[in-house]
């Protein structure tokens, strides 16, 4: 199920893996999509983090979209946002034992 991108009108379809890169999330996209756009986020982004990027990038988007043409006369397009667990471990986890803890290798 798309949500609509805070402050635009545009939806992005989440499609989700695992670390083995097994699909989490089925997308389905409109019959009436022609054009798409698929965005990948980078190395050591969370979900949030990802979120933030597309998010960022289609309000710009948008804008320029608004300035130069008519969206609504565009050819139907879809945009796909995919997350993969590209941190190795989550945010708060505490690693214990093993290491030294002056932080020398």
């Amino acid at each position: 199920m798309p949500t609509t991108i805070p402050g635009t009108k545009i939806e992005i379809h989440e499609l989700r893996f695992d670390k083995d890169g097994r699909v989490l999330s089925d997308v389905t996209l409109p019959s009436s999509t022609k054009q798409l756009f698929v965005f990948s986020h980078g190395w050591l982004n969370d979900a949030n983090e990802a979120r933030n990027l597309y998010g960022a990038f289609f309000r710009n988007f948008e804008k320029v979209a608004k300035a130069r043409f008519n969206l609504t006369k565009v050819e139907p397009f879809a945009v796909v946002g995919v997350f993969w667990p590209s941190k190795k471990f989550s945010e708060g986890l505490a690693v214990f034992g093993g290491g030294d803890s002056s932080g020398a290798a």
